[in-house]
């Protein structure tokens, strides 16, 4: 019994000495550590990088607006992050409805603001027009941001139907038309009569059509005498 207390204890003597001197033989060697200084005034490394923010959202809708009239909007982007933040804009919905869509700055630095421009025509036979673009980033998280437009259309003057057929009148026979104009009320819920006048037309064949999208022709036969 006495032997293995013995010996346990000059175990832990020996490693007790063992780390002292290990201690002891390497306290005043430094590791060495690979790390290059900054250079004085060199500006801080970014910890997040670029960061896309749309201020005044990145939807935008114009409320009613009349058919085939012309709309602008600009939206305001941010570079929320601690990088620069590069900017293009991409292809657009409708090249046709949409006349420009660009950024006034390309490249933005840390808390940097600039616009994007869009303007569009309301070219659409709908009640609801929309239409969008992408504003491509080198933001990992949002490398592509989608603004888009929306609203309303109002016909101003519209018709029930979009032509008239002269079905009954022979070469240079003349006959009597009434055209009735309507404006809407409402882009959706009806219209009310705006006006009426009387126009007088000849036809130049047996049949023909008069293509008046805007207005309601009612077209009338003169009575023989």
């Amino acid at each position: 019994m006495k032997a293995t207390i013995f010996a346990l204890v000059a175990l832990a003597i020996g490693i007790g000495t063992g780390i002292g001197l290990t201690q002891q033989e390497f306290s005043h060697e430094a590791v060495p550590v690979d790390v290059a200084p900054e250079p004085p005034g060199a500006p801080a490394r970014p910890r997040y990088g670029p960061k896309v923010k749309i201020i005044n959202g990145e939807r935008y809708d114009f409320g009613t607006m009349d058919r085939n009239a012309h709309g602008t909007h600009s939206f305001i982007v941010l570079n929320d992050g601690d990088a620069p933040l590069t900017l293009t804009t991409g292809q657009p919905s409708c090249s046709v409805c949409i006349k420009v869509f660009q950024v006034a700055k390309d490249v933005l630095q840390p808390g940097e603001r600039t616009e994007v421009k869009i303007e569009w025509d309301v070219k659409t036979s709908d009640g609801e027009f929309e239409q969008s673009g992408p504003l491509n980033t080198n933001d990992k998280i949002r490398p592509s941001v989608h603004l888009s437009i929306h609203g309303h259309v109002l016909d101003t003057v519209r018709a029930d139907r979009s032509d008239i057929h002269f079905h009954d009148l022979s070469p240079n026979e003349t006959a009597n038309a009434k055209s009735i104009s309507t404006r809407s009320a409402n882009p959706i819920y009806g219209s009310k009569n705006m006006n009426s006048r009387t126009r007088t037309t000849k036809s130049s064949s047996t049949s023909h059509s008069l293509l008046l999208p805007r207005m309601i022709w009612l077209a009338k036969k003169p009575q023989a005498a």
